[in-house]
């Protein structure tokens, strides 16, 4: 049973009783449970933000990396890393589009968790006086339902989330596939130019001319 199942429960059974002591004793209860709901939602959120600002790194990693493969030049006569730094570019503009799709549906996991907190803990200390059982256990399931479907619209949220992420770190892993054979390729290049350029030694000790 869920706790929003719980509090229903619970407000039904001080709905529904004729004696206020027990009417008391369940809407305290559902008092209890929308306080653990808060607590849930309270965290959810926080962990939500938690993922949005390590998108907005992701974000600022994603353009740096755009900006250095703007500028990189694999040079004349290297088919194989020219084609591998188109198809890095275009891996590289994906990820950003998703980073892009992917930090607003986890503002909006923060901003409904949050919400569903604040609805929450307005209600996890209902009014147990008599005269106001019936109308708290009223207040208290509207809150429910309010909290419920914020949780809901998280829910869907967290569920686009994860599918994006999921295509974003697929992305990830082929760019650096692709971006391994660009190093290994520019640090091939490198060797070969010092090799070029390496002094020999003659057989006297003494450096010789480039050859």
């Amino acid at each position: 049973m869920t706790v929003q199942q719980e509090v229903e429960v619970e407000t039904s059974r001080a709905r529904l009783t004729t004696d206020p002591a027990i009417g008391a004793v369940s809407l305290r209860n559902a008092g209890d449970q929308m306080d653990v709901l808060r607590q849930r939602c309270a965290l959810s959120s926080s962990m939500a933000e938690e993922v949005e600002e390590r998108l907005g790194i992701a974000k600022r990693h994603v353009e740096f990396a755009r900006d250095r493969l703007e500028h990189y030049d694999p040079g004349p006569g290297n088919p194989d890393s020219a084609a591998a730094l188109s198809g890095l570019r275009t891996h590289v503009e994906d990820l950003a589009v998703l980073v892009d799709l992917a930090i607003p549906l986890a503002q909006g996991v923060r901003t409904h968790m949050r919400e569903a907190a604040e609805t929450a803990a307005a209600l996890t200390s209902p009014n147990l006086a008599g005269s106001d059982l019936l109308y708290s256990a009223f207040k208290v399931d509207r809150g429910t339902q309010t909290a419920g479907r914020s949780v809901v619209c998280a829910d869907e949220s967290v569920r686009h989330l994860d599918r994006t992420l999921e295509s974003s770190g697929a992305g990830a892993a082929r760019s650096l596939g692709r971006a391994d054979l660009l190093a290994n390729s520019a640090q091939d290049r490198l060797l070969a130019e010092q090799h070029r350029w390496t002094p020999a030694l003659d057989q006297s000790g003494v450096k010789g001319p480039p050859r």
